[in-house]
């Protein structure tokens, strides 16, 4: 389906922006520079994605985006930019736009864009970008702040306790929030099943990082997102639907989860794709880091190492 949409705006774009006016740039706010957003689709339900514009241009040839939108068939391509005062257009009307209004260093405001379909489908969404400061980011000073107050790493409980498939309980925590994905909602989270065990370690680690990181002078200081873990039974997610949302063999048995990044330029941490990857001459979208390995290990060091040990059969 996102494939679809990616080949169908791709083809009818190109028409557009060689069919454009010349951009317009007013002698407004100095925007040029680097960019970085988000934006989430109205038609594909708790689909998410990055993207980035560099805006650049003079008086002479006007305002440009290079703007980099993998999924609207954007790889550095220059669209043209209109700024009235704060407010900003980026794109080709009727093909493309990206419109929103400047407040300090962030753009808040809406997109559509026109697929090739015939009759011509429009989706739309909302947008949030931020400017990049230039300056390195970098963690607070080791050891950082004390906490005394965290869960427990290890599940507590005989070995069929502790092994036991359950519902990650509660939602929402220190440092983290299971975010559904459709057709789940947060009262039906029909691929939140993970071994006890497992839940356990999560909650540590995402509250550790919560707390180690509450004095840092960047990023979006909201919880880091949980998704796809196993069904119920412990199938592969989707296996009651007959649409497997992972190869067959993973997120079994409730010993996989799914979660999101720390994100900068973002409003929440949920899943994003972060890069794009062509196989086949088809696009394909890479999401889902597994990087909460790399979360234990950079937060508690030797004993991250150790908890790999204590959890071979543990998939991350």
């Amino acid at each position: 389906m996102k494939q679809k949409i990616y080949l169908r705006i791709l083809t009818i774009l190109w028409v557009g922006i060689f069919t454009c006016s010349t951009p317009v740039m007013a002698a407004t706010p100095d925007i040029s520079g680097k960019w970085y957003g988000t934006w989430e689709m109205n038609e594909l339900t708790g689909y998410s994605s990055n993207f980035s514009i560099t805006f650049v241009g003079n008086t002479e040839s006007g305002l440009w985006a290079e703007t980099y939108v993998p999924e609207l068939g954007l790889f550095n391509q220059y669209l043209p930019v209109t700024v009235i005062e704060n407010e900003i257009a980026i794109g080709v009307d009727p093909y493309v736009m990206m419109s929103g209004v400047l407040d300090g260093d962030s753009i808040s405001g809406t997109f559509y864009a026109l697929t090739a379909d015939d009759p011509p489908l429009t989706y739309t969404g909302f947008i949030y970008i931020e400017k990049d400061s230039g300056e390195g980011v970098f963690p607070g000073d080791a050891p950082g702040l004390q906490c005394d107050n965290l869960p427990s790493l290890f599940c507590m409980g005989s070995a069929e306790y502790c092994s036991e498939l359950v519902l990650f309980e509660p939602r929402a925590g220190a440092g983290y929030v299971d975010s559904p994905e459709y057709p789940e909602t947060n009262e039906d989270r029909y691929f939140s099943y993970l071994r006890r065990d497992l839940m356990q370690l999560v909650k540590y680690a995402s509250a550790k990082v919560d707390c180690k990181a509450a004095d840092w002078d960047y990023g979006n200081f909201v919880p880091m997102a949980l998704s796809d873990m196993s069904e119920a039974d412990g199938s592969t997610p989707g296996t009651f639907y007959n649409f497997l949302r992972h190869p067959p063999g993973t997120h079994e048995g409730g010993r996989d989860i799914d979660t999101g990044y720390y994100q900068l330029y973002a409003t929440d941490n949920l899943l994003r794709p972060v890069c794009v990857h062509f196989r086949n001459e088809v696009i394909r979208l890479l999401s889902h880091s597994h990087d909460l390995v790399i979360v234990i290990s950079r937060q508690l060091s030797k004993r991250g190492q150790i908890i790999l040990m204590i959890y071979p059969d543990i998939r991350f």
